[in-house]
């Protein structure tokens, strides 16, 4: 998939085989920084995508984890 700041995407279920160790995610952005994200396999997670960089959580809330 391919998502841009500011698009609203339906939930994704992704089914992963037991033996999944993490999931990535990566964000090629042009502001300085790894904008990459590794996560649980198993955990639900939201994502925002904003200008120069992205946030992580187990829910709606933004202040999680931050990726700059």
């Amino acid at each position: 998939w391919e998502w841009v700041p500011g698009q609203n995407v339906p939930v994704q279920y992704l089914p992963l085989q037991p033996r999944a160790r993490a999931g990535l995610i990566f964000a090629s952005y042009r502001t300085s920084g790894e904008h990459r994200a590794f996560l649980p396999p198993h955990d639900d997670i939201f994502l925002r995508l904003g200008r120069t960089g992205f946030v992580v959580g187990e829910d709606q809330l933004p202040s999680i984890q931050s990726v700059r």
